[in-house]
């Protein structure tokens, strides 16, 4: 069949309920002139579900948001010519439904290949008759959808049908079922803080029923928020609607109440309690059948431009009985200056000043401590690391055991070297000789070259603190 196809208002696919023109049909008699022409118009199905999950249109048993509609018009009992227009649109209830296009060759497209949904659409019969589609979106309504076809004389006729998505249920159908926010800002300042932020901000609650519809409006308030009072932050803070303080009561206007929010002088999270009322929609009669949700507004003293970092620092050897030369430890961003706390103990005899500085004479056990720390900027936004400090005895040495002063040339050479205090276990290395090395058990063997001379070398060794010994060592080669 030949058909011609127009879109007066064509949405976006994830918007709407369509219609579609793919044949014939029958039907009961609608709206009519007294004229020679008679038009009818009958759906499939005249309900449908609401379509919350935005799933696209279709037919057959898998597409339950979808209805077929049939068109047909006679004269004088038969059929009117084939290719005559029949002119078929959304008269009301376009928020609840629209209209697709489904025959499988000429479908309306976007620029990516998405067959698209109309308000309005032409239809040429095809001997008399013509189909489309309905196809319901988000929201509970009623969708009229009216078909007309002009006769020789230039008269209209006009056939009506009625297609109600979302019809409803038994018992708390159309009730609040969920609470959820929206916010103007995502932080707030606190009050008086020096960066002129803003220390109050509109907020929005969302009350919508099971079907995620915004409830209707109500006589009285049916939105109650309360301030938490078990945070810092929620000390000196208020709320504000109809009245102002701990708690406020708002009513909704499309499933939409408003309040606001104003902070204290501390920063830190105020925690926010919405309650609605499944029972009757109603709180300010008494909460039945509460349902809430808790959101947690933000509250700073200032922002930094770069976020606030601990640096790492190198493990700290200290040792028994000796002082440490003061150690600063740093920080990057935020906004000095820093303030530093140990979140766990440090060794026995040492201490870290606010500002960062560790010192002391240390008396603890020897071993590796693992320390974390905070920091914290003037703005109170902090980051933790930790700082490892070994405490040792006494300073790490080193001890030679046999080391000959000379040997003959070809010689096998070999002694032993030891490390007293520092932290082990211990790590040994021999720098600048070809003929001698030294084993992870501080033994050096080697074999003499066979020349005369003096040959000098370094004897290493790290500890487990990562502190580092040398000491200078040589050995002549000589003839007997």
């Amino acid at each position: 069949m030949k058909k011609q196809l127009f879109s007066v208002l064509t949405l976006g696919a994830a918007a709407v309920l369509g219609l579609t023109a793919c044949g014939g049909g029958d039907g009961s008699p609608g709206t009519q002139a007294p004229t020679s022409y008679e038009i009818s118009l009958r759906a499939d199905k005249t309900s449908l579900p609401v379509n919350i999950g935005g799933q696209g249109p279709g037919i057959g048993a898998y597409a339950p948001y979808t209805t077929t509609l049939y068109v047909r018009a006679t004269e004088r009992g038969h059929d009117v010519p084939e290719g005559t227009p029949f002119a078929c649109n959304i008269a009301t209830g376009l928020d609840s439904g629209v209209l697709y296009y489904l025959d499988g060759e000429n479908d309306p497209e976007d620029d990516d290949g998405n067959i698209t949904p109309s308000r309005a659409i032409v239809l040429e019969s095809n001997a008399g008759r013509a189909s489309f589609h309905v196809h319901a979106i988000d929201r509970v309504g009623q969708v009229e959808v009216v078909c007309s076809v002009t006769d020789a004389a230039g008269i209209s006729h006009s056939a009506t049908e009625i297609i109600t998505v979302g019809s409803g249920g038994a018992g708390h159908a159309g009730m609040p079922a969920s609470v959820v926010y929206q916010a103007g800002r995502r932080y707030l300042g606190s009050a008086g803080n020096l960066q002129n932020i803003p220390n109050s901000m509109s907020l929005q609650a969302i009350v919508r029923d099971e079907l995620g519809q915004a409830v209707a409006d109500p006589a009285r308030a049916n939105v109650q928020v309360r301030i938490l009072r078990n945070t810092e932050a929620a000390k000196g803070a208020r709320l504000f609607g109809a009245s102002g303080g701990d708690v406020v009561q708002a009513t909704t206007r499309g499933g939409v109440a408003d309040f606001s929010i104003a902070s204290g002088p501390e920063r830190g999270a105020i925690l926010l309690e919405m309650t609605v009322d499944r029972f009757d929609n109603d709180v300010t009669n008494g909460i039945q059948d509460p349902i809430a949700q808790l959101l947690s507004v933000t509250v700073v003293h200032g922002i930094s431009a770069e976020p606030l970092r601990m640096m790492p620092s190198e493990t700290i050897a200290a040792t028994v009985g000796e002082e440490i030369e003061p150690l600063p430890l740093e920080a990057e961003g935020g906004e000095a200056p820093y303030r530093w706390t140990a979140l766990d103990s440090l060794p026995d005899g040492l201490t870290l000043t606010p500002s960062g500085i560790l010192y002391g004479l240390p008396t603890a056990a020897s071993g590796t401590y693992v320390v974390p720390v905070q920091v914290m900027d003037q703005f109170g936004e902090y980051d933790e690391g930790e700082i490892i400090i070994a405490v040792s005895f006494e300073p790490l040495a080193i001890k030679i055991d046999g080391m000959p002063s000379s040997v003959a040339p070809g010689a096998s050479v070999a002694f032993a070297v030891d490390a007293i205090g520092g932290v082990p276990p211990y790590q040994w290395e021999l720098i600048g000789s070809s003929w001698l090395s030294i084993d992870s058990n501080g033994i050096v063997r080697g074999t003499a070259p066979g020349t005369d001379g003096t040959h000098s070398f370094v004897i290493q060794v790290t500890d487990d603190a990562g502190t580092v010994k040398r000491v200078n060592a040589s050995i002549e080669v000589k003839t007997p």
